[in-house]
């Protein structure tokens, strides 16, 4: 993999990326909604769907390069060689299959970063060497891999292609509610959603007003969020509870936006933002904050 780094060039091998503890906690992190299930997923499946989105015929030889969203290449993916053939290196490939164009299938680049010869046929004939171990010694190479991938993009192209796979519909986990006022996503494994005590019953205030609360309307209700904040906080200090919460509600300070910070975070925490916004206390400045989550949604144990 590092002959390819050297270029800019993410070379994705997808048995080495499927088994990788790494690669499955970005995948349940960005679909939740799916679970574990992706995991079963044939391969050839997987592969077969990524061609059918560039126009490649999945019985073919050859290397696929997407998501190149400037000059550098972005990804490259070995969808339809054997493992045999990839541990020969990408150069014995194309020893193997010919320099013709329906076996090295890529696309929309045309800026010649790899190592090697350039075919304006055909694009880019790669003549780096593929990775030569596979098993518990590529870990450390697939890890970084990943990181490489997310801080990119390119992994949310394998994302959506399981979620089509799974017929799996971006979905909005249920928020459960127990007793003590913990906090769960219900439908993305129970995922506990934890923050600090002040944070948490402005989350709950604005849980119970749908309709939203203006932050210079706040004050008005201070005994609410009082009497929320001594049901799911032991604090024994009276008068500094009463103090925070003063803060909370004056217009002239920032503990609000503060809070409302940390009830993001504790969100982003555990899972992908286009889903966690949902949770979030949101609106324009000086206008109505709400959460907009469809209350029907909300479970209280």
């Amino acid at each position: 993999m590092e002959r390819f780094w050297e270029v800019d060039v993410d070379f994705v091998y997808l048995p080495a990326l499927f088994e990788s503890e790494a690669y499955g906690e970005v995948v349940e992190y960005h679909h939740p909604y799916v679970g574990g299930a992706w995991k079963e997923l044939p391969l050839s499946a997987v592969y077969e769907a990524i061609g059918a989105r560039f126009g490649v015929n999945g019985s073919a030889n050859g290397l696929l390069v997407v998501e190149s969203d400037r000059k550098a290449l972005r990804g490259v993916f070995v969808p339809f060689v054997s493992e045999k053939a990839l541990m020969e290196g990408v150069e014995g490939l194309v020893e193997k299959f010919g320099p013709k164009r329906e076996d090295f299938l890529f696309y929309e680049s045309n800026d010649p970063v790899v190592e090697g010869r350039l075919n304006r046929d055909i694009r880019f004939c790669i003549h780096c060497e593929a990775p030569t171990r596979y098993g518990s010694d590529m870990e450390a190479e697939v890890e970084e891999l990943v990181r490489r991938l997310v801080e990119r993009g390119s992994v949310k192209l394998i994302g959506r292609v399981i979620d089509e796979l799974q017929r799996a519909t971006s979905k909005v986990s249920r928020l459960f509610i127990t007793n003590d006022y913990r906090i769960f996503l219900k439908d993305y494994g129970m995922k506990e959603v934890v923050m600090q005590p002040l944070a948490k019953c402005l989350f709950l205030l604005y849980l119970r007003h749908e309709e939203g609360i203006r932050f210079k309307q706040l004050s008005e209700y201070e005994d609410e969020l009082l009497s929320i904040y001594r049901e799911i906080s032991l604090r024994e200090k009276p008068d500094e509870v009463v103090e925070s919460i003063q803060a909370m509600t004056n217009p002239l300070n920032n503990s609000v936006n503060e809070k409302c910070s940390r009830i993001r975070a504790a969100f982003l925490m555990l899972v992908a933002e286009e889903l966690a916004v949902e949770y979030f206390i949101t609106g324009r400045k000086g206008e109505v904050k709400r959460i907009r989550l469809d209350r029907g949604l909300v479970e209280f144990q």
